[in-house]
């Protein structure tokens, strides 16, 4: 799924699973710059459990929606309500085709942390317009944990201790 600027998401209910791909942009196929980029989405879509919170804002408190993923089940959340997602749309996100997207200038941009994290910058061209400075921070095992839109919106990924919601409520 494509890192769509925040402000371009639909309606929310089909915004969620998108989003949860704001934490794994990838990249136009050939930019090796992006690589690193698209070894943590790899790593994320491959690990047993994740579970993403996102965030509208720097100052949000609560998290506008959620995301869980544990073995090959996935469910959404906004509001107070989980929702499984169909059983293909994980399948899709897993198996993307990075060379259609416009992602690109990709670069490293530093180290966070005491058990150091890199953070990852890209900009992204969506209907010929460019937006800038997007951030991954990936931590020390390849998993990526956080991911930062230009626009303020955040959204942050666990992996410990992540289970399967309670469908439906």
């Amino acid at each position: 799924m494509p890192p769509i600027p925040y402000r371009f998401m639909p309606a929310r209910a089909l915004a969620l699973p998108l989003a949860a791909c704001l934490l794994t942009p990838l990249a136009q196929a050939g930019e090796a710059a992006c690589k690193p980029i698209l070894d943590a989405n790899t790593a994320k879509f491959s690990a047993p459990a994740f579970h993403d919170r996102m965030y509208d804002s720097p100052k949000a408190k609560t998290p506008s929606g959620e995301f869980i993923k544990v073995g090959d089940k996935a469910w959404m959340k906004e509001g107070t309500r989980w929702m499984p997602l169909p059983p293909g749309v994980l399948k899709k996100m897993q198996n993307f085709d990075a060379a259609s997207f416009g992602m690109h200038n990709c670069k490293p941009l530093g180290m966070v942390g005491i058990r150091p994290a890199k953070v990852y910058g890209w900009d992204l061209k969506v209907a010929g317009k460019l937006y800038t400075g997007s951030k991954l921070t990936v931590a020390f095992d390849g998993l990526p944990t956080k991911v930062e839109t230009p626009e303020g919106a955040y959204t942050v990924t666990s992996y410990n201790g992540v289970v399967a919601p309670n469908a439906g409520k």
